[in-house]
Formats: C-alpha cells, sequence, structure tokens
C-alpha cells in the first residue's frame, strides 16, 4: 500500500484576517481541544503510532496522519485566536453568554492495543470529524473559514479512506 496515494498534496488557504465573531471562535475552538478535535486525533496518533512500532505499515501511516493532525491543530489554534478566542486547548459551549469551559484531556481517548480495534477507533474519529467540519460548514457563513473547513474535511476523507484500507489489508474486514 502506498500512503501516498492518501495525502492531499495542495496547499491550506491562508488564515488571514477574517472578521472577528466569537460564535464561529467557539466552533473552532472545539475542534481544537473538544473531545472530536485535532488534539484528540494527534494524541491517538501519537500513541498507535508507538504501539505499532516495528510494524512496516501501521506505524508509518499512524505517522503520517498524526502529522497531519498537528498541522490541523495549529491551523484551527490560529483561526481561533484570529476570530477573537483565547486558543486554548478546551472545549467550550457554543452559547456566547456560556463561560463553561471544559479543558482537552487524554483521559477521554480511546486507548487500544489490538490492531483492529485501533483502526476501528481511528475510523470512528475520522468520522466524527468530518460530521463535525459539515456540520460547520452548513453554520459558519464567512468563506475564508469556509475554506479552511473544506480543505481540513478533505484530509480526514483521505485519513478515513486510509484507515479502512488499513482495516481491511490487516483483518481482512
Amino acid at each position: 500500500m502506498d500512503l501516498s496515494d492518501f495525502i492531499a498534496d495542495f496547499s491550506y488557504p491562508e488564515i488571514g484576517s477574517p472578521k472577528k465573531n466569537q460564535t464561529y471562535a467557539r466552533m473552532i475552538l472545539n475542534d481544537c481541544g473538544g473531545m472530536v478535535s485535532e488534539m484528540s486525533s494527534y494524541a491517538l496518533y501519537e500513541y498507535d503510532a508507538v504501539i505499532t512500532r516495528g510494524d512496516e505499515l501501521l506505524s508509518p501511516a499512524f505517522q503520517q496522519i498524526r502529522n497531519t493532525e498537528r498541522k490541523h491543530l495549529e491551523i484551527f489554534l490560529e483561526l481561533a485566536f484570529a476570530l477573537g478566542a483565547d486558543p486554548r486547548l478546551w472545549e467550550v459551549s457554543p452559547q456566547p453568554q456560556s463561560t463553561k469551559m471544559r479543558y482537552w484531556s487524554p483521559s477521554r481517548l480511546p486507548y487500544a492495543a489490538n490492531t483492529k480495534v485501533m483502526l476501528q477507533n481511528a475510523i470512528a474519529l475520522e468520522r466524527a470529524s468530518i460530521a463535525v467540519y459539515e456540520k460547520q460548514l452548513n453554520e459558519i457563513k464567512d468563506e475564508s473559514v469556509q475554506n479552511i473547513l473544506r480543505r481540513i474535511l478533505i484530509d480526514e476523507q483521505m485519513h478515513m479512506s486510509l484507515f479502512r484500507a488499513l482495516l481491511e489489508e490487516t483483518t481482512g474486514r
């Protein structure tokens, strides 16, 4: 399996100077540090890369996707800041009046040492990320933010395809 088949080889849109919008900023903060977030994906795939070390197929795949998720995290943190948020790793209520915030924690990750379960968890996390970003695309009306979401969404769809292919190749399912 050629991992390069699962990499989008075009750049990410510039963040630029979007109009400050606390509602959008809160959505993007959740993409940074919520349960379904780039931080969660990055941390889980870092763990998975270590656990699968020595596997010439799985470990490089988890490393590749981990690096992409780290890039997404960087983009979303910068975007949240540009939209007017304090770019911490926390999830926040989408309600502008709410001050309820919950810091990201690795204790909520679905760690697994079994390859099949590991890949199933990765597929579920990518599927959840895709659903969140698609919902945000419908709710966010700022074109520059939409362009960033669309580009990251392409990566997440490719990640899910790769994890599905890896599951099929390694377990026959």
